[in-house]
């Protein structure tokens, strides 16, 4: 037989709660740090699904962190220069359509920029 409720506590079978099995941390503290570093990551990915959608991009979190991991960059270092210079590849129609839905392009040399909104 099932016990009641108590007021204030949730049973970890709860449909309004998440789930994150297994949790492989055995202090209290530790466990809260997990659960919460996860429920910050899931409002994190559903807000970057509700920017894209408001810009007109109907595609999961999931697809574009697969998709934008396949941006590449390389580290060039001029003749003439101290230090490295940082450029990215020219980006795929959907991770070009992500940044801009996002406020960034590629500029033709490669350089991450903000556009003007």
């Amino acid at each position: 037989m099932e016990s009641p409720a108590i007021p204030g506590r949730f049973k970890s079978k709860d449909h309004g709660l998440v789930g994150a099995q297994p949790v492989r941390h055995w202090t209290d503290g530790k466990i809260r740090c997990h659960f919460f570093t996860c429920v910050a990551a899931m409002t994190y990915l559903r807000r970057l699904e509700l920017k894209l959608e408001a810009a007109g991009v109907r595609r999961t979190a999931a697809d574009v962190m697969d998709d934008m991991r396949h941006l590449h960059s390389v580290l060039l270092l001029p003749a003439w220069a101290r230090k490295p210079r940082r450029r990215l590849e020219m980006p795929s129609k959907t991770q070009a359509e992500v940044l801009s839905a996002l406020g960034w392009r590629i500029d033709k040399g490669g350089v991450l920029q903000r556009t003007d909104a």
